[in-house]
């Protein structure tokens, strides 16, 4: 084995595809398809747990009616509604639910 073959390997190992190089197009395309479409649905439920986080947030500052306040007023009551309604540990919060 030299040296350029490790990184090929653990390629190979980590995606897949590397290891259909020589299968054909169709069978290529296909698995970048999959891995394509496994990423964006990775991606999709990572954001949601920060988007349902913020749900009460957003929520909050939208009833707040904060566009008549001076801006450094406005700024920090947004600050306090943050404090109050976002977590910090939001990671954790959905690994717990996972969890359960």
């Amino acid at each position: 084995m030299t040296y350029l073959d490790v990184p090929s390997l653990a390629l190979a190992l980590q995606r897949p595809v590397w290891s259909l190089s020589g299968s054909g197009r169709r069978s290529v395309v296909l698995a970048l398809a999959e891995e394509t479409d496994l990423l964006q649905r990775r991606d999709a439920a990572r954001l949601s747990v920060y988007d349902r986080a913020a749900g009460p947030y957003r929520e909050a500052c939208r009833a707040a009616a904060l566009v008549e306040l001076p801006v450094v007023e406005a700024h920090a009551r947004l600050c306090d509604i943050a404090e109050r309604l976002l977590p910090t540990d939001i990671l954790q919060r959905a690994s717990d639910a996972d969890a359960q």
